[in-house]
């Protein structure tokens, strides 16, 4: 603490202290008449030093008291940094604890928040949706007071999503929700139940006055063309409307009639509102939705989905070099439902993604478990229209790749060419990245659509895989021609070409002759569970082995 003021005062006053102690001690020896001064101070003091030798000891108190104290002001000094220090540091953590306690308390505001609104347009999601019209129908049971719910569903939107992508479509939802919540009151609840569907809790509301909500609601969305995309879209809607107690006493079967009478106002050709009636053609149909809804999800909540895998054989080779997924969903008697019954639905409730990141989940870790036994095989997974429009899927697939141990070529994706067409922004955004991981990618179902061509010269892709009507009229000469000339220019840009849906062994032959480099289908194999790598054609050899190119 050299040159601390603090402590140099504590110094001083050890030093004024011990002068003090001294002349003190020297007018005590002159009274007692022990100090005497007559032949002058000095002689004075010799002599007294002589007869007094603790005079010695005194001469020093200044010194050392002055150190003493110096020491006890560096002690005092030190006590008070320290003090000041600890004093500084509480409230440093006090700062810092009040903080986090802000920091946790917005957290979970947002938290609480994300758990009822939708993020895309700000609105209550389903599950908020669901809890106020449970609030209110308990409401209307103990009252006997009315309340409605109205289900939108807007009449063009896959115009706007597939036309002009998916910002677009973004775009053209929240601008609709901002009109709905404008021809609505403050004490209705307005939520977004899922893709451009929205539904509308309505207290206090009986049937003629929900009729009249429809109105002013269908007015409103379209009264001025809507900005999306750079584009201005007229808007309309198809509203169904179902009362409490007038329809139902019961929350859920409230959601079905509502759902239904909106489907019976769409059969009407939209942009009007229906309300339930207990005949409505669509009820039916709504019904079976919410059953599959529930299938869908409780599947995906228990792993009821199963991967079979199909093989596809080189015909130059005779091997099996790679394997289509496919998707099985396990039904409650143990019975498989195949995909094509289900993924409809699962693209209506917005459940598509996520069932295609099961399958890639499940495709990977088999390919992992088929390393050690044969590493050139591949597996191929289909990609539905909403995973197009996930950018982030390929950073999902590098990262799960690296998680579970799988070498990305071994991984191809399969998207259907008109889907890739509708879409083709955000197709050739996610297949250019796949393809940067080192994925491979199939341009499934080609060959019958008029942009076949536009598609394989826009998309870069690895293999194409001919649509099954292709596949089934190659016995005819014509079809077998135009065969030919696909697999010619899908060779020259670099595309090797797969048929599927082969059922037997002269259409191999067939297609081998065409010039086909790979097929799948029953005459191969079945969709098994299992991998097997040594899987080959039941059909003859020379049809599996021969240069394709040859005639048979």
């Amino acid at each position: 603490m050299r040159g601390d003021p603090g402590a140099g005062r504590y110094a001083i006053a050890g030093v004024v202290l011990g002068a003090g102690f001294v002349l003190a001690a020297f007018l005590v020896l002159g009274a007692t008449g022990r100090l005497v001064i007559h032949n002058g101070l000095l002689a004075g003091l010799a002599a007294a030093h002589r007869s007094e030798p603790l005079l010695y000891i005194i001469h020093f108190a200044p010194w050392v008291l002055g150190l003493f104290a110096w020491l006890v002001g560096v002690q005092q000094v030190r006590i008070q940094r320290f003090s000041a220090s600890i004093q500084a540091e509480v409230e440093t953590k006090t700062r810092d604890l009040q903080q986090a306690l802000a920091d946790t308390r917005r957290a979970n505001e947002t938290i609480l928040h994300l758990a009822e609104h939708d993020a895309l347009t700000g609105l209550f999601n389903r599950a908020r949706i669901q809890k106020d019209l449970a609030r209110w129908a308990e409401h209307a049971r103990r009252y006997s007071r009315p309340v409605a719910l109205m289900f939108v569903d807007l009449d063009h939107f896959k115009q706007v999503n597939d036309g002009f992508g998916h910002a677009a479509g973004d775009e053209y939802l929240r601008g609709v929700a901002e009109r709905i919540c404008a021809s609505l009151r403050n004490t209705d609840a307005v939520g977004r139940w899922g893709g451009d569907e929205f539904a509308v809790v309505l207290p206090e509301t009986d049937a003629q006055r929900a009729g009249e909500v429809g109105d002013k609601l269908i007015e409103t969305l379209r009264a001025t063309p809507l900005m999306a995309g750079g584009q201005e879209w007229c808007v309309s809607a198809s509203v169904g409307i179902a009362v409490m107690p007038q329809d139902t006493r019961n929350a859920d079967e409230l959601i079905v009639f509502a759902d239904a009478a909106m489907y019976q106002a769409k059969g009407a050709g939209g942009g009007t509102w229906r309300h339930y009636s207990s005949s409505s053609q669509e009820l039916a149909r709504v019904q079976e939705r919410v059953r599959w809804e529930a299938r869908l999800r409780r599947a995906l909540e228990t792993d009821q989905f199963i991967v079979h895998y199909q093989p596809v054989l080189d015909l130059v080779s005779g091997e099996t070099v790679g394997y289509e997924a496919l998707l099985r969903m396990e039904a409650s008697d143990g019975a498989l439902v195949e995909a094509r019954l289900f993924l409809d639905y699962a693209d209506q409730f917005d459940l598509s993604v996520a069932i295609d990141r099961m399958v890639i989940r499940k495709a990977m870790h088999r390919l992992a478990s088929l390393a050690e036994q044969d590493s050139r095989v591949w597996v191929s997974v289909n990609l539905s229209r909403r995973a197009l429009r996930e950018p982030a899927l390929a950073d999902e697939v590098k990262e799960l790749a690296k998680k579970v141990g799988v070498d990305l070529t071994r991984l191809s994706f399969e998207v259907s060419e008109t889907m890739a067409a509708l879409q083709e922004v955000e197709a050739m955004e996610l297949m250019e990245r796949l393809r940067g991981l080192g994925c491979r990618v199939i341009l499934d179902d080609f060959g019958v659509g008029i942009s076949a061509l536009y598609a394989l010269e826009r998309f870069r892709v690895d293999f194409v895989k001919l649509d099954a009507r292709l596949v089934h009229q190659v016995s005819q000469e014509a079809s077998e021609r135009l065969v030919t000339s696909l697999v010619e220019v899908s060779h020259g840009l670099g595309a090797r070409v797969i048929a599927k849906c082969v059922e037997d062994c002269a259409r191999i032959a067939r297609l081998r002759h065409a010039g086909v480099d790979l097929v799948q289908g029953y005459a191969i194999g079945v969709p098994i569970e299992a991998i097997d790598p040594l899987v080959s054609s039941d059909c003859p050899h020379d049809l599996s082995v021969s240069d394709p190119r040859a005639a048979p």
